[in-house]
């Protein structure tokens, strides 16, 4: 339970601060007053604790390697959200310094638990929904593809836009998250194109209960896969 306890209490003091629980900015992850900039505010810390998260397990999925505390999308797709490596700008180091060197994974069990702390993380914090006037759709896509997050509609096709089994009929969450592990990757891998492997996020706060073929939220868990079945993708405690 190593990454779990580092990583759960940690989600739950980003998401009071997100969500204006009262006496949450203790320990507040977030951004120093000096920095020019109009993403100062609780959404984008979230972001950003997610988004470090992300990228340092893509370099552990990748055989261990050593995370250098750049962000997975630098530069940002749309050119100005998160290009910059967190530990610059981190006021309160306690939270990240902690929490991001405290876990790592050299057996299957170990990822597998990890994997299952960080989508508690995930569900935690629940970034998924929230609105932001401030920010528009390009910065708001900015966030997903740091924190590794994309959306589907259950059509499972190889990277040449070939069906693969179960296309269009597939499950939502697990199930298809599972079917793009399970098909997808090595159907990719034979095409020449490396396609990370997946697992599945619960945005409780707007979307309880997609039908199958309406969209759900996957998140990117890059050359390691989460053994099935997945075990605690959807604990939001």
């Amino acid at each position: 339970m190593g990454a779990q306890d580092k990583l759960v209490p940690a989600a739950g003091v980003i998401a009071n601060n997100l969500y204006g629980t009262k006496f949450s900015t203790k320990s507040t992850f977030r951004m120093t007053p000096d920095v020019k900039t109009k993403y100062a505010n609780p959404v984008i810390d979230a972001v950003n604790f997610l988004g470090s998260i992300h990228a340092k397990q893509l370099r552990i999925a990748d055989n261990n390697a050593i995370w250098n505390g750049t962000l997975a999308n630098n530069p940002p797709r749309s050119g100005g959200l998160s290009d910059q490596v967190l530990s610059q700008y981190v006021l309160d180091k306690g939270i990240h310094d902690e929490v991001l060197p405290g876990f790592a994974a050299t057996t299957i069990e170990e990822w597998n638990e990890l994997q299952t702390g960080i989508s508690r993380a995930y569900n935690i914090i629940n970034t998924l929904g929230l609105t932001n006037p401030p920010y528009n759709n390009s910065e708001l896509n900015d966030g997903l593809d740091q924190m590794g997050i994309f959306s589907t509609n259950q059509i499972l096709t190889d990277a040449i836009g070939n069906p693969l089994p179960g296309s269009g009929t597939l499950a939502i969450w697990e199930a298809y998250a599972d079917a793009w592990n399970e098909y997808k990757v090595p159907a990719d891998a034979a095409l020449g194109f490396d396609t990370p492997y997946i697992a599945p996020i619960l945005p409780s706060r707007f979307l309880i209960a997609p039908a199958p073929g309406s969209r759900a939220y996957y998140r990117i868990t890059g050359k390691s896969r989460w053994a099935f079945p997945f075990t605690g993708w959807n604990l939001t405690k």
